[in-house]
């Protein structure tokens, strides 16, 4: 049940919020690929609910570099306190 608090923070956030992290994360967006984002409304909600690897390809066309880090991003995005877990579980056994 810890992931629902995070997933309810995941879908507050906006589009240009999400262009925001996308950019923290070390992604370089263009204005074409952010004018993709806010025009299929790519925000919390939609990462949430998975965007495909078709969604993504659409995103950031012409770089596999760019779709496999958000892909990345997105993950993380959704499941970072599970990601803990797992390190801490995986810690625990040595």
């Amino acid at each position: 049940m810890a992931n629902s608090g995070t997933t309810s923070a995941l879908t507050c956030l906006s589009t240009i919020a999400i262009i925001t992290k996308v950019v923290e994360y070390g992604i370089e967006v263009t204005e074409l690929e952010a004018r993709k984002f806010r025009d299929n409304d790519v925000d919390g909600e939609a990462i949430s609910y998975g965007l495909t690897e078709t969604m993504v390809a659409y995103l950031f066309e012409g770089s596999f570099k760019k779709q496999a880090k958000f892909l990345q991003f997105a993950r993380q995005l959704k499941e970072p306190e599970s990601a803990e877990g797992a390190r801490a579980n995986y810690n625990a056994d040595f």
